[in-house]
């Protein structure tokens, strides 16, 4: 007996992991994918009309703020996500050593949306727009601590390396996290809209797998500098700077 049947009609299919690109039908029986042509049409078939319509597997928003209510920039993920096609998220390190169990809790236990998260390395998280990077407070054996215990869920270490948030510390908090990420052999993700010193000595110090975020609100400076100092950064990124 049928659980469920969906016939999704005509929809333009996007699977990179089978290197589908095409339109076409889907049929899902029992929360299976299964030939479109080879299951009869019954009075039990779901019919969903795709026609101009994406059909892929959930999307993954690989930088979001979703703990709401605790921090300034934070949504509700199952309010903001599925809408947008996005079934897992990871948490740009909004949440710290010091309140990352009530986000396990509150948020990522609550939520349809899978969440996976980056623990910032100050202690509070990121309840508002600037923190308190002082190389003193960074608790490493909490961090080590909660690696441990919440080691399916969180990614790596974030912080910001920029004039606003560490300008009094130099280079030390980020020297301090690449330090900690690599006894956890995580990778570290940094913001930098305004680098705290030139683009090229900050970029020399990241290793392999570690990511500099929200590129689109760097200074044009600061954008044509990572272009000529890596063949990593995508050329429109010169153009989005320029416009």
């Amino acid at each position: 007996m049928m659980k469920n049947d969906i016939l999704i009609t005509g929809g333009h299919i996007i699977d990179p992991a089978r290197n589908i690109n095409e339109i076409n039908n889907l049929r899902i029986i029992n929360d299976i994918i299964v030939d479109a042509d080879k299951y009869p049409v019954t009075s039990e078939t779901r019919i969903i009309h795709a026609d101009g319509m994406i059909v892929t597997p959930g999307l993954i928003d690989y930088h979001a703020h979703v703990f709401y209510d605790a921090t300034e920039g934070g949504v509700r993920p199952d309010m903001y996500m599925p809408p947008n096609g996005v079934t897992t998220v990871v948490d740009a390190g909004s949440a710290g050593t010091a309140n990352f169990d009530a986000f396990y809790r509150t948020v990522i236990c609550a939520s349809k949306v899978r969440i996976k998260a980056f623990l910032t390395v100050s202690p509070p998280g990121q309840t508002w727009s600037q923190e308190n990077y002082d190389p003193d407070n960074i608790d490493e054996n909490k961090i080590h601590a909660l690696f441990r215990q919440y080691r399916n869920v969180l990614q790596g270490l974030k912080l910001k390396v920029q004039t606003e948030d560490i300008a009094e510390y130099g280079l030390k908090p980020l020297t301090e996290s690449l330090r900690i990420a690599n006894d956890l052999r995580c990778p570290v993700a940094i913001h930098s809209t305004h680098p705290v010193v030139p683009m090229k000595e900050l970029v020399s110090l990241l290793r392999r797998g570690d990511a500099i975020l929200s590129l689109m609100r760097f200074t044009e400076a600061a954008i044509l500098s990572l272009m000529r100092f890596t063949a990593k950064v995508a050329p429109f990124l010169l153009m989005k700077a320029l416009s």
